[in-house]
């Protein structure tokens, strides 16, 4: 039962996914930009269960990858997608815009790909994670659609070619901190709990902003700190 457990959870990572697909399909941008939190904390809970239980098969590791896809790729690109596509603003941009949501996934697939075949990234990641990129495409989509008067508001173009620009981010091989805690010391975990603990404070201080403040952040301190291979 518990060599199950972490594909469990797994699949409920790839279920939210595909309820925020449903949810774009009527209409609901809110509701699917929730279900990228939802499959990210599964994500999250099935590598715990997966390293507390011993746990690891390759059924397992494809499994994870094929839900990855679907939750921080197919649906943070139809996301933007469906964010550009609105009557209002479509009239207003040119039309091949809203299919650049298409690199999203396309570059999340090669990133797990990569993943999965790179032996060298078991301390340190290499690219930036697709989780990451789901949330901060989700959180800047929504601050697009629902608080234009946010201070993180951009312009169409500028707002769309920094959520295409973090998703090539995750196919550059330079090195990004991986979240996977050892044990609970402070020396080997240094960076993490800094990256948890802004995260924490921005979160609660601007909520979708800082979303995006805290994925901007843990890309910085990433490429400034992490260890390269």
């Amino acid at each position: 039962m518990k060599k199950n457990l972490p594909n469990t959870i797994t699949i409920l990572n790839l279920i939210s996914g595909s309820l925020g697909i449903i949810f774009l399909l009527q209409g609901n941008i809110s509701y699917a930009i929730f279900m990228i939190l939802i499959s990210a904390i599964f994500d999250f809970l099935d590598g715990s269960a997966a390293r507390l239980l011993n746990a690891y098969s390759d059924v397992g590791k494809t499994l994870d990858s094929l839900a990855d896809v679907v939750s921080f790729g197919v649906l943070p690109g139809l996301i933007l997608y469906s964010s550009l596509t609105s009557n209002d603003i479509q009239s207003m941009i040119p039309g091949f815009l809203p299919y650049n949501g298409i690199l999203v996934p396309v570059f999340a697939a090669i990133r797990l790909a990569i993943f999965d075949n790179d032996t060298k990234q078991k301390e340190n990641f290499r690219g930036l994670p697709v989780p990451a990129n789901a949330l901060f495409i989700g959180a800047m989509v929504y601050i697009y659609v629902y608080i234009p008067d946010s201070f993180l508001h951009f312009d169409t173009l500028s707002f769309v070619y920094l959520c295409v620009g973090s998703s090539i981010l995750q196919v550059i091989m330079i090195g990004f901190i991986s979240l996977k805690f050892k044990g609970v010391g402070l020396k080997a975990n240094l960076y993490r709990y800094i990256v948890l603990i802004v995260a924490i404070f921005l979160i609660s201080a601007f909520k979708w902003e800082g979303i995006v403040l805290s994925i901007a952040f843990y890309i910085a301190i990433s490429i400034l700190t992490a260890k390269k291979d």
